[in-house]
């Protein structure tokens, strides 16, 4: 069995997790919230203050909060564009795509 360190197999997941950090952890979410996220981010302290973990956390959160947000433009543009064809006669109608068979 290979070894574990100790800085891996406990390290926090989501903003939640981390311990100690809590002013750094309440500013991050609120920028994600609000959606002015800066361009970058310098995490600087000795070892072990967490640099690394909230890195990690803030990425994710952000990952998540841009997948929704292409996903909800996805289905918008699917809206506006689904359109479908009648039959020959050279016309296009629109129809929400719900309808569209």
């Amino acid at each position: 069995m290979a070894y574990n360190s100790i800085y891996r197999r406990y390290r926090p997941q989501t903003f939640d997790d981390v311990v100690g950090q809590e002013h750094v952890i309440r500013i991050l979410k609120n920028q994600i919230k609000s959606n002015s996220i800066g361009h970058s981010y310098l995490f600087t302290g000795s070892r072990g203050t967490g640099k690394t973990s909230i890195a990690a956390s803030i990425a994710k959160a952000m990952n998540r909060k841009m997948k929704k947000t292409i996903i909800g433009i996805a289905l918008s543009a699917l809206m506006l564009i689904g359109t479908v064809g009648c039959g020959g006669s050279g016309k296009t109608v629109s129809k929400p795509l719900s309808e569209v068979t």
